[in-house]
């Protein structure tokens, strides 16, 4: 068999076919044989974020080359070494633990929530981060929602 014939041959043992709903009719997606590249482009990232839309499609590159270039990146810069970062975080989550009304009682989604906003405060402090703000809002309007539904206004 020559390589022609080998890689269709290939490409149609491993061609997977995707069924998934989109405006309430079904649609088949058959995914084009992946390109192999080291790193991936923004438009990659636009790609797959539109194609999470409809399915989970695999994304083009691991998580773990992502996470990596992520922590040794701007994440690295923005908010210093992950021993000081997380230092100051479990001094904080620390504090609050310790001074609730009872620290020995388990913690509540309250606490979940408030620990949360500790943490982009502790990131926070490392300078002004447009993302961490709009965070620490909609961690507030988390806790305002837990409230609401405790009270049974949702």
């Amino acid at each position: 068999m020559n390589t022609r014939h080998q890689d269709e041959a290939n490409h149609s043992r491993t061609e997977c076919i995707l069924q998934f709903e989109h405006e309430g009719e079904c649609q088949f997606y058959t995914p084009a044989e992946p390109e192999i590249r080291p790193t991936s482009t923004a438009q990659d990232d636009v790609d797959a974020d539109r194609a999470s839309e409809y399915h989970h499609y695999p994304s083009r590159r691991s998580v773990l080359l992502r996470a990596e270039e992520m922590i040794n990146g701007q994440r690295q810069k923005d908010y210093g070494s992950p021993l000081k970062s997380f230092t100051r975080l479990a001094a904080l989550w620390w504090a609050y633990i310790i001074t609730r009304p009872d620290p020995n009682a388990p913690l509540s989604p309250e606490d979940a929530g408030c620990m949360a906003l500790l943490m982009k405060i502790s990131r926070y402090q490392n300078g002004y981060h447009d993302d961490s703000v709009v965070d620490m809002a909609g961690y507030a309007g988390c806790l305002e929602l837990v409230q609401r539904e405790r009270e049974g206004l949702l």
